[in-house]
């Protein structure tokens, strides 16, 4: 049996938090429409919560590739 590499599975945890927290700024906080001067507090928050998703996907995907590659494929070909 394979070991699980509990950092790699951790920081896949992560990045899903980071993706969620993404979802909760961008739909659900800050409606950009009625932006004033007394909210820009919570802009700068929302933007930089924001950030978190995008990174959060990049490294989900990594992960994901990462261990993709470490599988090995066969192939079998079957003819008529």
């Amino acid at each position: 049996m394979k070991r699980r590499s509990s950092n790699l599975e951790l920081l896949r945890i992560l990045s899903m938090f980071m993706i969620v927290v993404h979802h909760f700024a961008f739909h659900g906080t800050f409606d950009f429409k009625t932006i004033t001067n007394t909210n820009q507090g919570a802009l700068l928050a929302t933007l930089i919560l924001e950030s978190f998703g995008k990174v959060g996907v990049a490294i989900f995907v990594l992960i994901g590739a990462y261990f993709l590659v470490e599988k090995s494929f066969s192939f079998k070909v079957s003819t008529l």
